[in-house]
């Protein structure tokens, strides 16, 4: 007996099937992976920078705000010292001081 033929498909292709749910290969995961890594190792280079940073200029304005008061204090030092030497110098002796 003769075969009938195939029936048409009008809506079927016998093509391959395409999977566009986005699962990815064992190399895209390991790509991705090694991306994740290499953008969290740069985040903690940047907060570690950030923190140096922080730190050097803390130091920065200790070392100034340090040397400001060293300076006020050494003027007020200067200006007691001072005032208590011109207290002790007699007029009329020639600058000498009283003993």
């Amino acid at each position: 007996r003769a075969q009938a033929p195939a029936p048409a498909r009008m809506f079927f292709d016998d093509k391959p099937k395409v999977n566009l749910r986005g699962k990815s290969s064992s190399s895209d995961r390991q790509l991705l992976l090694a991306r994740a890594q290499r953008e969290r190792d740069e985040r903690q280079r940047q907060r570690a920078l950030l923190r140096a940073a922080l730190l050097l200029q803390s130091a920065a304005r200790a070392h100034m705000a340090l040397a400001r008061a060293r300076e006020a204090i050494r003027s007020e030092f200067d200006a007691a010292v001072d005032a208590s030497l011109a207290q002790r110098v007699e007029p009329g002796v020639g600058g000498s001081l009283a003993a």
